[in-house]
């Protein structure tokens, strides 16, 4: 399971004495989680997304990938059973 290592370069501002991972991280996540589950895909844009919960560095987590009804892919992040993040994204194959 992916973790966010302490010395990501994002983590230096994000915050000092109390680090948070930045939501465009782990969307940088969703979009590798793609990449690996649909290869060759191109993303054209992200929807309804949606962070649930603040993400620490070094939680274990893992991204969910699925087909969506409305065409869309969509993934969401857990630690362990808790849905932390979530997005959908608009796709050619």
């Amino acid at each position: 399971m992916p973790s966010i290592d302490g010395s990501h370069p994002a983590l230096a501002g994000h915050f000092p004495g109390d680090p948070v991972v930045p939501g465009v991280v782990l969307v940088d996540h969703m979009l590798d989680a793609i990449a690996a589950w649909r290869p060759g895909v191109r993303i054209l844009g992200a929807h309804r997304l949606r962070f649930l919960r603040l993400v620490r560095p070094g939680e274990s987590f893992v991204m969910e990938c699925t087909s969506g009804q409305s065409g869309r892919l969509r993934v969401r992040c857990r630690i362990g059973q808790e849905l932390v993040a979530e997005a959908s994204f608009e796709f050619t194959p």
